[in-house]
């Protein structure tokens, strides 16, 4: 048997050294399994990156040295009018990052949301072309940042869905680009309900996904109360006026953002996380949902008892284990949460907590690796690792007691009404730069 044991790295802590940026919302999407897209900032400009975690994703020889993951750098120069280029958001789909945020504009002093793209290949020149597309007014008023994005195949092209909200009138809308890779002259929205105070209140949008077929967008509606309903909306994929929103049939349920994921892949089932306040005995909870957006079926519901309000931020799907990584806020630190969506029974959930900072995004990697971000700091981590890890603090191991609880009814709050925003495409080309990840830290096994 000592001679099939196979060395195999776990867990690591990974620094940029481009980047000065220490702190913040780093976008990360895997591409082709063994790389990572990402966007930062050093000290002086923006930059979209490449991973690659093969040597993560390797079996190296004992003594285990350090993993070595090259990166590689494209350096966005941002010309006049615009300036201070901000990226919330990746989206990969066959050799193409999706892209979305926002710009200023220096010559009106204002910010437009944008969304634009390049070809991931690029990488491996010494240059790329990056487009990126500014958000106007037409029939409707443009929302001044993007903050998620995803994309479909359409035709021989792609459609582009995002979503951000109007920072002057606090309107959040859904925003549906077709012909992304062509020129798209305008796209559809679609604006949530919102009033102005004294009687505030607002549908919020704080996550989105892709199922087999279907744009699924989640949030939290404290239209008449504060944070009173969860909801999610959905639409048939290249069908965006056909899209309704639901709310879950309980108030008071939410406390906080309702972010979520898609299942099996393939399929049209995807899970959403929230936190819950139990009002009448004084108890904060998670709480993770499987809707089936066809029908509008909550299937499966569990929960686990927080100590505090801890704010659930990201969720990718394993697909070898059947299993969400949930990301949760823990102060200035993130708790790893493996959740199983389907389960109908107690089971104890492994907790994972990295050092460093607080993650905010994260995707899969392989069916049961993933890599999570925050400013300059990437965190890779194999899920099938025995607990503790071989450098223990690298991640630290602790456990929650999951429940099952009872399933929502949903009711439909409203019909999509779209209307119409207009493009400015920009064009721009970006200097590749060839560097190596900085280990922090890093833990290992060896199997038999």
């Amino acid at each position: 048997m000592a001679g099939t044991a196979q060395t195999r790295y776990t867990s690591a802590v990974l620094t940029d050294p481009a980047s000065g940026y220490s702190s913040g919302v780093t976008p990360v999407k895997k591409w082709k399994n063994i790389y990572s897209v990402s966007y930062q900032r050093d000290a002086s400009k923006p930059f979209f990156c490449l991973i690659d975690n093969s040597a993560l994703l390797s079996s190296p020889s004992l003594p285990v040295p350090p993993p070595v993951c090259p990166v590689y750098h494209s350096f966005v120069p941002i010309n006049a009018p615009y300036t201070d280029l901000d990226v919330n958001d990746i989206y990969t789909l066959g050799n193409y990052a999706f892209f979305c945020g926002s710009v200023a504009d220096t010559h009106i002093h204002v910010r437009y949301a944008i969304w634009g793209y390049f070809n991931i290949m690029d990488f491996f020149t010494s240059s790329m072309n990056i487009e990126f597309n500014v958000l106007l007014d037409d029939t409707e008023i443009a929302p001044t940042i993007l903050d998620r994005i995803v994309a479909y195949p359409s035709g021989t092209s792609y459609t582009v869905v995002t979503y951000g909200r109007d920072m002057v009138s606090g309107n959040w809308k859904m925003v549906e680009i077709q012909n992304a890779l062509g020129i798209p002259s305008g796209c559809d929205v679609i604006s949530l309900h919102h009033q102005t105070p004294p009687g505030a209140g607002a549908v919020y949008i704080d996550d989105m996904t892709l199922t087999g077929n279907y744009v699924v967008f989640t949030g939290h509606d404290n239209y008449a109360t504060t944070n009173t309903l969860v909801w999610y909306g959905r639409y048939m994929k290249n069908y965006f006026s056909s899209g309704r929103i639901y709310w879950l049939t309980s108030y008071s349920e939410p406390n906080g953002h309702v972010i979520c994921t898609a299942l099996n892949p393939g399929e049209d089932l995807f899970a959403l996380d929230y936190t819950h306040y139990d009002e009448p005995n004084r108890k904060w909870f998670n709480r993770l949902r499987v809707i089936d957006p066809g029908s509008a079926s909550n299937l499966y519901s569990q929960q686990f008892i927080i100590d505090t309000k801890r704010e659930p931020l990201r969720m990718t799907y394993l697909p070898d284990l059947s299993s969400v990584e949930l990301i949760q806020e823990n102060s200035l630190l993130s708790h790893f949460i493996l959740m199983q969506p389907f389960s109908t029974l107690p089971y104890s959930a492994s907790r994972l907590t990295p050092p460093g900072e607080l993650y905010y995004n994260l995707d899969n990697i392989t069916g049961r690796h993933f890599i999570a971000a925050c400013g300059s700091i990437f965190y890779f981590q194999d899920r099938t690792m025995s607990v503790p890890a071989s450098t223990p603090s690298c991640p630290g191991n602790g456990e929650v007691e999951v429940e099952e609880i009872d399933n929502l009814n949903s009711w439909l709050a409203y019909l999509f009404s779209p209307g119409n925003l207009a493009n400015l495409r920009v064009p721009l080309t970006g200097i590749v730069l060839p560097d190596t990840l900085k280990v922090d830290c890093y833990s290992f096994e060896r199997d038999l």
